[in-house]
């Protein structure tokens, strides 16, 4: 992952985690359960974009 995609996809996450914070500041459970399942949904794709491109890297040629 390029550094750019690597610093957009942190900002991303980080803002989902102080909506979390934010919600539940208001007290808003829903809300915050809803993005506490967005947040799970998000690392789990950096996890598969990242073992996509290692093995990319791996082997190049398949």
């Amino acid at each position: 992952m390029s550094k750019k995609y690597a610093f957009l996809y942190s900002v991303f996450s980080l803002l989902v985690l102080l909506s979390i914070a934010v919600a539940l500041s208001f007290r808003s459970l829903w809300v915050a359960l809803l993005l506490t399942i967005a947040y799970v949904f998000i690392v789990g794709f950096g996890f598969i974009l990242k073992a996509r491109i290692r093995r990319k890297k791996e082997n190049p040629h398949a």
